[in-house]
């Protein structure tokens, strides 16, 4: 005698109960973690509220807080380093004949520049004592064909440098 076989396979019912059982929980957690979501952005808005009452506090205090000092607020940079008002130009020469900033640079021995003062005499062509020697008027003409023979030196250091990179200045 022949027998019919069970179906052992699962009917569309079960899919279709599945697909809503599975919206359900999805739209479930969604609602969850979405005041979750609330509450973390509530406690930042508070923190950063909290923030900016201590930083009018602050200024209120302590008076308003400069972003750039002036040259006669700030003590005069004698290391090597980054001055805070950016030291000039983008690409203009970092040094300043006749300042006594340091630059980091130590002259060999027999070099007759002094450390710390800021003027090369043998760039000069002259001694300290002949440099001494010269008036007022003489030494800051002296100095400003320097400072113009450097600049152009450093103008065409960049211009040679830009060219080989293919930039146009």
């Amino acid at each position: 005698m022949a027998r019919r076989a069970r179906q052992t396979g699962l009917n569309s019912k079960v899919y279709r109960h599945f697909a809503v059982i599975t919206v359900c929980l999805t739209a479930t957690l969604a609602i969850f973690a979405d005041g979750e979501n609330r509450s973390a952005m509530a406690e930042e808005l508070d923190a950063r509220d909290e923030h900016t009452a201590l930083k009018q506090e602050e200024a209120e205090k302590y008076g308003k807080p400069r972003l750039i000092a002036t040259s006669h607020d700030r003590p005069r940079n004698t290391g090597g380093g980054f001055d805070a008002d950016g030291g000039g130009e983008f690409g203009a020469p970092m040094d300043d004949l006749g300042s006594d900033q340091g630059s980091g640079y130590v002259p060999p021995s027999r070099a007759t520049t002094q450390v710390g003062l800021g003027i090369d005499y043998a760039a000069l062509g002259l001694t300290q004592a002949q440099f001494e020697a010269l008036s007022q008027a003489e030494r800051d003409a002296l100095l400003q064909q320097l400072r113009a023979q450097r600049t152009r030196q450093a103008r065409s250091l960049l211009e040679r440098s830009a060219a080989r990179g293919g930039v146009e200045l």
